[in-house]
């Protein structure tokens, strides 16, 4: 998802930069609140991919976490069934 976010920011960044599309973006990658910040301060192909990892990495981070917690969760409170 970050990929493609990622993507569109590139290509169209009136998109994804401002209102409804940035809320939408931040909803489903939160990193991705980083573009419109670091974005503006250097337009350079360096930036970009150091902004781009730091949001992949950052959403991956993300969603492991989450799937850990919910894997806990499932485990501490669900029981198990006898076979």
């Amino acid at each position: 998802m970050a990929s493609l976010l990622l993507l569109l920011w590139k290509a169209q960044p009136s998109l994804v930069t401002k209102g409804a599309g940035m809320q939408a973006a931040v909803a489903v990658c939160p990193p991705f609140m980083l573009v419109p910040i670091v974005g503006q301060a250097d337009d350079s192909a360096l930036s970009h991919v150091i902004i781009g990892g730091t949001v992949v990495m950052g959403n991956g981070a993300l969603y492991a976490g989450l799937a850990a917690f919910v894997y806990w969760a499932v485990v501490t409170f669900v029981p198990r069934r006898t076979r």
